[in-house]
């Protein structure tokens, strides 16, 4: 609907409590100062490193929803379902979510959230390959035991049954802390301090990096939940030090290279990731990745590469041949790096001319929670070039 009908279409969706909504989306900023030119004062809250969950409750429980519907909800009758931002169904990872949100005083009600690993005894928060590990087919009960999850609510999308989509940001806001006052450690109203000047919010900004905090999201006052869209409404910064970019990049394994000296015992030295072009449809290179991964690591992802090896480049895939890897895997596998600059490349992405990344280092092999569609575009990438100023 979104794309046949833009942005009115969005004004007409009703959530209901069981269905997953397309979760809204952000842009980026260079700096603060960028950020306080688009929105003057405004709502900041802490960017986290986790997994999206848009958590859904229903006191008297879910209908029953038929395959020809086309709804992506299997078709059962309890209480609370949990969505990944691909609208995976999550709830059954989740135990200890579906007890806090059972608690709530209210018939119904859907929010989005982050969900993170955390230590209940120093409160400290995770990093996201512990988060990562809660999601399991096997041994869920005792997972939850050992890694306790919290989610951090940042917005309110339906309450008892009105949406609130086009409700008013900090109406919204205000709607959840008053619910979630009192929910307990697992189910959290996200920090959303209101930041009047530029150096209100640096303070902010600050006090999130130096808490190991991705960064921050900036969300202008009177903006709406408009469900799928990607706009300036909402705005993130990361903590980038050392680097120009304002931003990680999710990319895409495109095939790996063989080991040599020290990593011969691997079978793999480096991995090769690439990016979707919008515009054509393809998978383009990016750049050659061999740091930031351990000896173990090595091992583990050569075993998960495997496992979609193949012997010719796919047709969607675009891999210029001086950059051909030694191993051709599907694209399937979502990886996080960080890098310290970004610049145009001859020999990288389309017909052209691309991109590559300087001292690309890899942060997260296998996001799961993302698709290699949701990856970092060919054309974000210029977006990030121009954000640093190249």
């Amino acid at each position: 609907m979104l794309l046949k009908d833009g942005i009115e279409a969005v004004k007409t969706i009703e959530p209901v409590a069981g269905i997953p909504v397309s979760v809204k989306l952000v842009e980026r900023e260079k700096d603060i100062a960028k950020i306080f030119e688009r929105f003057g004062p405004h709502v900041m809250q802490p960017k986290f490193d986790g997994l999206r969950a848009e958590i859904h409750y229903s006191r008297k429980g879910f209908a029953n929803i038929s395959a020809e519907q086309g709804l992506l909800v299997e078709a059962e009758s309890d209480h609370v379902r949990i969505f990944s931002r691909r609208m995976e169904n999550l709830t059954d990872m989740f135990p200890d979510l579906i007890r806090a949100v059972s608690y709530l005083n209210v018939d119904s009600v859907i929010l989005d959230s982050e969900a993170i690993a955390y230590d209940p005894a120093s409160g400290e928060l995770l990093p996201f390959q512990e988060t990562m590990k809660r999601k399991r087919k096997n041994d869920i009960a005792e997972m939850a035991e050992q890694i306790p999850i919290q989610a951090h609510c940042f917005d309110i999308l339906m309450l008892n049954g009105k949406s609130l989509l086009r409700t008013p940001l900090e109406e919204r806001l205000r709607i959840m802390n008053d619910l979630l006052k009192d929910s307990g450690p697992t189910l959290i109203a996200s920090e959303s301090p209101e930041v009047k000047t530029v150096e209100d919010a640096q303070e902010v900004f600050d006090r999130y990096v130096e808490m190991d905090l991705e960064g921050i999201i900036s969300k202008g006052y009177g903006t709406f939940y408009d469900p799928g869209t990607r706009n300036y409404d909402w705005i993130k910064l990361k903590a980038a030090a050392n680097s120009e970019l304002a931003d990680t990049v999710d990319a895409v394994v495109l095939g790996y290279y063989l080991g040599s000296g020290a990593r011969a015992k691997f079978g793999i030295g480096a991995i090769l990731i690439g990016v979707p072009d919008k515009k054509t449809g393809e998978f383009v290179s990016l750049s050659k990745v061999g740091t930031g991964i351990t000896d173990a690591q090595f091992a583990d992802i050569r075993n998960r590469l495997d496992t979609i090896r193949i012997d010719t480049m796919p047709v969607n895939v675009r891999i210029a041949k001086p950059l051909l890897p030694d191993v051709f895997v599907r694209p399937e596998v979502v990886v996080v790096v960080e890098a310290d600059s970004i610049s145009k490349s001859k020999l990288h992405g389309s017909e052209g001319g691309g991109y590559s990344l300087r001292f690309p280092r890899l942060k997260v092999f296998d996001r799961q929670d993302k698709s290699p569609e949701d990856a970092t575009s060919l054309q974000e990438l210029e977006h990030l070039m121009e954000l640093a100023g190249q």
